[in-house]
């Protein structure tokens, strides 16, 4: 799918204070030095015990209707197991507010890029982000972005807008591939998606993202797999071994 230019326009500009540097929310509440950590506007962030500083950082973005609590309960533990903190923001919305404008276009039969609430939810991601670190010491070599369905398309967007910082996207199950400009060499990129996912199309992940985002100039590795939408066990421990290496033993 090309990306839209309007759309990326009004994309470039939302993401330009994305992940800047800020002070942290002194709303932010820690639950435990090591387990669940909430944070403002619904946020929870994961950090396993006995972690070894400085450790990577998985963004994770929740599917359309999802919460950043299923998010870290289907991740905790292969987080646990290889170290990672997990970082879980909550969209505005039922879904991201990019996603949940283009359903509402479409719904509308709008022919043109939806360009009216593109900046409601990068901001809420950068103050969950700036609320969790002074609790935690991030490894800014390790630090990634993924998600889940609504999820995935928001990850794969966000991510592509900010290459210096997620030089790792971890896309599961995408509706939509809407690419930020810029130069994307270096960035690596994980898509899985089940043959038989009922709810978004494989076949679009298949031929159209998988083959668009390599022509964009990432390094994708497609992973299909025999099941629906979902993310089986064996699935996210490829996804991790291709951003972390595999596993120690």
């Amino acid at each position: 799918m090309s990306p839209m230019p309007a759309f990326l326009a009004c994309l470039s500009a939302a993401s330009a204070a994305l992940f800047q540097p800020a002070a942290a929310d002194p709303a932010a509440r820690i639950v435990a030095v090591s387990g669940v950590v909430e944070l403002p506007e619904g946020a929870l962030a994961f950090v396993p015990p006995g972690l070894e500083a400085p450790a990577p950082l998985l963004v994770l973005l929740h599917g359309g209707g999802g919460s950043p609590k299923e998010m870290l309960g289907r991740f905790r533990d292969a987080a646990v197991r290889r170290g990672i903190i997990l970082l879980a923001p909550k969209s505005t919305g039922a879904t991201w507010d990019m996603v949940e404008e283009i359903g509402r276009a479409r719904r509308a039969l709008v022919r043109t890029a939806p360009t009216a609430r593109l900046s409601v939810d990068p901001p809420r991601i950068n103050r969950a982000f700036h609320a969790l670190r002074p609790f935690v010491h991030i490894d800014p070599g390790r630090v990634a972005i993924g998600g889940f369905s609504d999820g995935a398309t928001y990850a794969l967007t966000v991510g592509t807008a900010n290459p210096p910082l997620f030089r790792t996207l971890l896309i599961f199950s995408p509706g939509m591939a809407y690419l930020s400009g810029g130069d994307h060499a270096g960035q690596r990129l994980f898509l899985s998606h089940g043959r038989k996912d009922p709810v978004l199309s494989f076949d679009a992940s298949r031929s159209r993202f998988v083959p668009a985002l390599i022509a964009a100039g990432l390094q994708v590795t497609f992973r299909p797999f025999d099941g629906l939408h979902e993310i089986p066990d064996d699935v996210l421990d490829d996804a991790f071994t291709f951003w972390l290496g595999p596993a120690d033993r």
